[in-house]
């Protein structure tokens, strides 16, 4: 089982990174806001028309499961 965990983010001229931090609430970090961390929701990060999604990053969850401490 794969779970998405990490975005990196584009628009025309700018990138920001998106981490999971529960099944609907992602962190997302700008260094190019006043905020660098704000509390994000899946469905309006990716919802604007004007995004492009450069990278993402899943994890091996049953695995990680198993290596768990």
């Amino acid at each position: 089982r794969f779970e998405l965990e990490v975005l990196l983010v584009g628009k025309k001229t700018h990138m920001y990174m998106c981490f999971k931090l529960s099944d609907s609430t992602w962190i997302r970090y700008d260094n190019a806001r006043g905020i660098p961390f704000q509390c994000i929701d899946f469905e309006s990060l990716v919802a604007p028309n004007d995004v492009l999604i450069c990278l993402a990053i899943y994890v091996n969850a049953t695995q990680a499961e198993d290596y768990k401490h």
